[in-house]
């Protein structure tokens, strides 16, 4: 019997390991990636194996221009290489594609042109995600343009993620507030992602720095006693084991040790985010004092 799709894990899922293991991947909730070499005709193999109601698709580079123009039962994300895309290319795009609940867009902050992407995006009302993973010291200009636009900007009609859940979050001093795992799509036991070569792990960044869990055949209760995802369950409490500076900082409790060396705890690479999560909560307290004790602090929605 199938888990509730809501509280189901999520797999990452290469789309011909999704083609090539539908038994194994019975369990999950699949985010199936369709890389740009993909071919109309692989399309149309996911599309006839993949449940609307349990496949999201992420296309990566302009695969999608090779997609039929009716994806309407399927939630259909982006991620915009900027390199490979003019903005004009961008437009075409939207143009394109008809989905359910409309594009959703992935840019990311470290690349050439990502603020101006990320702002055209947001303005002509798709949801955008600017991804964080790699932020640490690079990427900081653009992604405090792209901030400054989503605090500021009056032409915004959309979410640009993840200053739209934290800042929310900060705002109405929610009690239990998302971190920058949790936003970013890396919640240890909820989230999972195999890599091209079928490893899996928690995220695409980890991946690349070879903190695995095991392979798909292994399962997901051997994945859950590997030394790797034991250590990330109880990453809080190895970071105050290292005496990381993590666990002193302001912002400590948005970020969670998020850019925290996996193999030296002690190392830390974080100024532009640190920068970023300061002038999240700056904003959120002006928030704050802005609405009144029963009022509902608002954000850009």
């Amino acid at each position: 019997m199938r888990p509730n799709s809501e509280n189901a894990p999520v797999l990452n899922v290469p789309w011909d390991r999704f083609v090539e293991d539908r038994a194994l991947l019975e369990p999950f909730v699949c985010h199936i990636r369709l890389s740009a070499s993909v071919t109309p005709v692989d399309i149309a193999q996911v599309l006839r194996l993949a449940d609307p109601a349990r496949s999201t698709l992420l296309f990566e580079g302009p695969a999608l221009l090779n997609a039929p123009t009716m994806l309407a039962p399927y939630e259909v994300h982006v991620e915009v290489g900027v390199a490979e895309y003019g903005l004009g290319d961008l437009l075409n795009l939207l143009d394109h594609i008809e989905t359910h609940g409309g594009l959703r867009f992935t840019v990311d902050c470290g690349a050439a042109g990502s603020h101006e992407a990320a702002v055209v995006l947001a303005s002509l009302g798709h949801p955008v995600t600017t991804r964080i993973d790699s932020l640490g010291d690079s990427g900081g200009q653009s992604f405090e343009e792209t901030l400054d636009y989503f605090l500021h900007a009056k032409a915004l009609t959309s979410q640009i993620e993840p200053f739209f859940t934290l800042i929310r979050s900060e705002a109405r001093n929610a009690e239990k507030r998302p971190n920058l795992w949790q936003v970013n799509g890396e919640r240890i036991g909820r989230h999972f992602y195999m890599s091209d070569k079928g490893e899996v792990t928690l995220s695409r960044r980890l991946a690349s720095e070879g903190v695995l869990f095991g392979t798909l055949e292994d399962g997901m209760d051997a994945w859950k006693q590997s030394e790797p995802y034991q250590m990330l369950a109880r990453w809080e409490w190895v970071l105050r084991e290292h005496s990381s500076p993590c666990t002193s900082c302001e912002v400590f409790k948005m970020c969670s040790g998020y850019f925290a060396d996996l193999h030296s705890p002690r190392d830390v690479t974080c100024e532009a985010a640190k920068s970023m999560l300061l002038d999240l909560a700056a904003a959120a307290a002006v928030l704050r004092q802005a609405t009144s004790p029963g009022g509902d602090a608002r954000v850009h929605a």
